[in-house]
């Protein structure tokens, strides 16, 4: 009888490339929104009216989107691309920003909601 692969062998087979590279790819737009953000704010001191003036909110929405990115490419977690969709929304309706946010919480859910549900195929045939 064979053995059973751990989640993240079955998730390192060449089969699932495809669902790999698209988490990776949206953790990296996580990225892309933080480094444009802190850019705005210090190279161009870009704050909007609306803000105060206030960094620190834009700070910690550097480091929001870097931990979004974070989890997402490298730990593939589905709260963290769930907490981002949300975040990118509130962000949408409040600022009229954060569309790159949603798509990359979005994406990144279906894609590891694909992969654990053929996880559980795998180990269903196990069985």
């Amino acid at each position: 009888m064979e053995e059973k692969l751990s989640k993240k062998q079955f998730i390192e087979l060449p089969e699932n490339k495809k669902w790999r590279i698209g988490i990776k790819i949206c953790g990296i737009i996580c990225y892309f929104c933080a480094a444009l953000t802190f850019i705005a704010v210090y190279f161009f001191n870009s704050v909007p009216e609306g803000a105060g003036g206030q960094v620190i909110f834009y700070m910690i929405d550097v480091l929001l989107l870097a931990g979004f990115g974070y989890f997402i490419a490298s730990k593939r977690s589905l709260t963290a691309s769930i907490i981002c969709v949300i975040y990118g929304t509130v962000n949408y309706i409040l600022f009229r920003t954060g569309y790159l946010i949603i798509f990359s919480g979005l994406w990144s859910a279906a894609a590891v909601i694909k992969l654990n549900s053929q996880y559980k195929e795998y180990l269903k045939k196990q069985s």
